[in-house]
């Protein structure tokens, strides 16, 4: 696992980390909470370090649409 500001490599799968949150939040509360979360926060994976939850989105491949924009450009 690698970060990058907010940003981490996971199992060859780029995410943004959109939230954090201490894992003591969680004691007594079961994984329940954390579950809440990630569907509160629409993450589409939660991962987890020595000392926190990461609630995630992933980082999709970009696509390139230069011909689109050769055409838009040709029409103006």
């Amino acid at each position: 696992m690698g970060y990058f500001l907010n940003m981490i490599y996971h199992e060859d799968k780029a995410y943004k980390i959109i939230r954090t949150m201490p894992k003591h939040n969680e004691i007594g509360r079961g994984k329940e909470y954390v579950k809440l979360w990630h569907d509160y926060l629409g993450a589409d994976k939660t991962l987890q370090n020595a000392t926190h939850y990461l609630f995630c989105t992933e980082i999709l491949d970009a696509e390139i649409l230069e011909d689109e924009i050769v055409e838009e450009n040709a029409e103006s």
